[in-house]
This record gives structure tokens, C-alpha cells and sequence, in this order.
């Protein structure tokens, strides 16, 4: 039997050890970090067990996930909820998205210690909102005044914050300057290293932002689960103004090859990126944008004060309104699919519906996750085991 440990690192090649080692032991710790940590490992199964089902060709976020949806504030100012991660984006059956939403729906409420019943119920519930909201051919924004409940909630309390406070919280003054926090979440460069780097934001700051704004500071940025130990970096960049400086925040994350195989061409990654967000978001978030450096590409946005996620887990104590969260990314998920239907190869949302039409694969997905989940709890205990035998045997070297 080929340890899963091997199957999971094979796909994080050619990314910063230092950083790796981190990502590792945060997947040894509990199934759904695992599973976050592990997508290729999911649609490597997922294809071997060769299902019946069958469906359109759509933009997908490719790695749909409970912890990858958010809040944000978009370009035109207003705050929204929505998918927040495509660094998987890809143009793949549409099914794809939604099984691994699925699946982790269930590991969520696993660990909130519902039932196998209630678990079945879940998925169930899901599936049929996904489907009713194909079947209205509308796709559902999520503003404050759109949105309810949990969701809502969150909105409005990110509303107040001030951008002011992010750079409270991210930065400080050393000797008179203002420079970022170096902790475990941002580790600092070396010094050649870093003069590069702002040296490479600097000549994408005069193109996109007329020179207006300079860079002030760089390091590396530890966040996420799945994507780390790729090149992510946080700037913090000024402009003057007649009184004072103005400070932005700017996030700076290479993009890689997707592991789903894409039904469409893009000149580089980034702009694979950066494309699947337009179709799927309502509206971008501010910056949003593509970058190239030293033979690399990186998504460029604007790190902001409104970006929260809902913790599921305390909503577990709740579930009735973990239940009414589930609904609604199901709505969000069909949504951003019929966002995108009919754009660039993307099927047309009539095929989407006929699609939702179907019952069939509603029964064959439901038992396909409840089993998956099950084998992703045996695969946690089994990674965790050889990753903690695998830093005993560097320790012995």
C-alpha cells in the first residue's frame, strides 16, 4: 500500500520546505485540514472510482471548499460574500466543484458530532439547494442588503472596519518608519532578496497605478493551507499626499499549474487566475490583477480590513444556522456557475439546468462523500503517522 504521505507531497514539488513543514502539521491535525491540504489526492480518487455521473463543462473554483468562501470588498466599495480562492480555477465538469464542497460539508458537521443520519441529510439538503438555484437561471449576489443570518452578520460587522486598523495590526514604527511585522506569518527576506522584490512591485506600480505609490517593505507571507510553501508575499507600499502618507497593503501570490485539467489555453497562469475570478465573482476585489517576475507569474490584490471568513466550527454549536450557512453557499456555489455559463467554452446555463434536472447524480454523489469523508478521517491518521515517523528519521540523520 503506497503511503499517503508520498501521494501528498509528490504534488507540493518545487515548493519552500520551511513553509511545507508547516502546511504538514497543520494536516496531520484534524480530517478537514487534511482534506484542505490535499486536493490532487481527492480528484486522484475521485477519477479512479470512475462514476456514472456526467455533467457541463463550467468555470469551477476547482478546489470548492466550506473555508473558501468569504468576505471582501470589491472594487466598486461595496462589501460582498463569495468564493474566495481560484487558485485551482479551471474550465471542468461541474460536478467537480460541487462533490468537494460536499465532502467538506460533511467533515465539518462530522467534527460538530452530528449523526450519520443527519449526515446524509446534510448533503441532501445541499444538493437540492445547488439544483434549486440552477432551476431559477439567476445567479445570487451576497450583499448586506441580499444576504441573511450568519452571513449577514459578518458583513456588517466588516463594514466598520477601517483600513487603518489592518495597518495597525500588520505593521509598526521602527525608528520613525513605518515597516511590517515580522512574526510566524511573515517571515523576513534576505536582504539582496528583498531589494529585488520591491525592485519587481515598483515597476508594476507604475504601470498599473501611474508610479502614484512606492513600495515601503516586503516579506513573506505564511497563510492559507493547500497553497503553502509557494512564493506569497505581503508589500506594504505609500503614497504622499499633501498631509500625510497614504498606506496600502498588497498580497502578491505566485500562481501554479492547476492539478484539474483544463479545458482552455491562458498565456500564463496568473491570467488563468485572474480571468476565472471576473466570471465567477460578481464583482473583483480592488487590484486585482497579473504579475510577472523573475521568470514567474503572481496574482496581484489588494489586501483589505473586510476580509473574514465564517468559522464553521463555532456555528456547529448552532445547527439550525450551520444548516442555513450550508444553504447558503449551496446558492453562491450555483450561482457563480451560471455566473460564468456560456463565457469562454463555459456551457450554456440551459445545459446547467438540465443538468440540475437530473436526480440521479444527486444519489450517486451523496454516497460517493459520505464514504470519502470516511476514508479521509482513516487517511489523516495514516499521514500523520508517517509524517511524525518522517521528522523522527531527519531528527536521526
Amino acid at each position: 500500500m503506497k503511503s499517503i504521505f508520498s501521494r501528498v507531497s509528490k504534488s507540493d514539488y518545487g515548493k519552500i520546505p520551511e513553509i511545507l513543514s508547516r502546511k504538514y502539521q497543520m494536516m496531520a491535525l484534524n480530517p478537514f485540514v487534511f482534506f484542505r491540504g490535499s486536493q490532487p489526492l481527492f480528484f486522484d480518487d475521485f477519477f479512479k472510482d470512475d462514476l456514472s455521473v456526467s455533467s457541463p463543462l463550467s468555470w469551477l473554483c476547482g478546489d470548492m471548499h466550506v473555508e473558501n468562501f468569504g468576505s471582501y470588498k470589491g472594487s466598486n466599495g461595496l462589501v460582498y460574500f463569495d468564493l474566495n480562492d481560484f487558485d485551482e480555477a479551471v474550465l471542468a465538469p461541474v460536478h467537480l466543484d460541487i462533490v468537494r464542497l460536499a465532502v467538506s460539508l460533511i467533515l465539518c458537521a462530522r467534527e460538530a458530532k452530528f449523526s450519520s443520519e443527519d449526515l446524509r441529510k446534510i448533503v441532501s439538503i445541499f444538493f437540492q439547494q445547488y439544483a434549486h438555484q440552477i432551476h431559477s437561471l439567476h445567479a445570487q449576489k451576497m450583499e448586506i442588503k441580499t444576504s441573511r443570518g450568519t452571513i449577514q452578520q459578518l458583513m456588517k460587522k466588516v463594514a466598520q472596519r477601517k483600513e487603518k486598523d489592518l495597518l495597525l495590526e500588520r505593521t509598526e514604527l521602527i525608528k520613525g518608519n513605518r515597516k511590517l511585522q515580522v512574526n510566524t506569518k511573515l517571515l523576513k527576506p534576505e536582504r539582496e532578496q528583498k531589494m529585488r522584490l520591491m525592485e519587481g512591485l515598483n515597476t508594476w506600480l507604475v504601470q498599473e497605478l501611474n508610479g502614484k505609490y512606492k513600495v515601503e517593505d516586503v516579506g513573506f507571507r505564511v497563510a492559507g493551507t493547500g497553497s503553502l510553501g509557494v512564493h506569497r508575499f505581503l508589500y506594504l507600499i505609500s503614497k504622499q499626499n499633501k498631509q500625510e502618507k497614504q498606506w496600502k497593503l498588497i498580497d502578491v501570490k505566485q500562481s501554479v499549474k492547476p492539478h484539474l485539467t483544463n479545458h482552455t489555453t491562458f498565456s500564463n497562469q496568473a491570467n488563468r487566475i485572474v480571468t476565472a475570478q471576473n466570471l465567477l465573482q460578481d464583482v473583483s476585489p480592488n487590484l486585482l490583477s497579473a504579475l510577472s517576475f523573475e521568470m514567474n507569474w503572481y496574482v496581484v490584490k489588494e489586501m483589505q480590513p473586510t476580509e473574514d471568513k465564517v468559522s464553521v466550527m463555532e456555528l456547529s454549536k448552532r445547527p439550525k444556522k450551520m444548516l442555513r450557512y450550508f444553504e447558503d453557499i449551496a446558492t453562491i456555489a450555483a450561482s457563480a456557475h451560471l455566473r460564468s455559463s456560456g463565457k469562454l467554452k463555459s456551457a450554456p446555463a440551459d445545459d446547467l439546468l438540465e443538468f440540475a434536472n437530473e436526480l440521479s447524480w444527486q444519489n450517486e454523489l451523496t454516497d460517493w462523500s459520505l464514504e470519502y469523508a470516511e476514508k479521509t478521517v482513516d487517511y489523516t491518521l495514516r499521514f500523520s503517522k508517517e509524517w511524525s515517523q518522517s521528522q523522527t528519521n531527519l531528527k536521526n540523520m
